[in-house]
């Protein structure tokens, strides 16, 4: 799941190994710790969309080398919440981009994208 991870880091302001060091130190990941690490798989995601990859779990999934199952839940948020519809034009939006608009709306719109993948949104 480390394949943008300088990149999610930025947006979610947590690195992929602090999440997995935090998960560690439960049975069971409680709910908070969870989201946080379903809204950094949401971004990584949308990120391999926007990079070219197809908006399908077991594509995303063999693109990060991790199990279907890892990916599936925020997956299916955004899947749920028409991310990936050709309505969306995700692939060509400034605002996720960052092009020709102020950084805090781009940092907004990921954030945004890391809300729905986690369920929040």
């Amino acid at each position: 799941m480390t394949k943008y991870a300088n990149i999610v880091k930025d947006i979610c302001m947590i690195s992929w190994d602090r999440l997995q060091s935090e998960k560690s130190k439960y049975n069971e990941v409680p709910e908070d710790i969870a989201r946080e690490i379903d809204g950094w798989i949401g971004v990584s995601c949308v990120l391999a969309y926007i990079k070219g990859v197809k908006a399908n779990a077991s594509d995303m999934a063999r693109h990060f080398g991790v199990t279907k199952e890892t990916i599936e839940r925020p997956f299916q948020y955004l899947l749920r919440a028409g991310i990936f519809s050709n309505q969306k034009k995700i692939r060509n939006n400034s605002e996720l981009l960052g092009s020709n608009c102020p950084s805090f709306i781009t940092r907004n719109a990921w954030c945004h994208i890391a809300g729905v993948a986690s369920g929040y949104c």
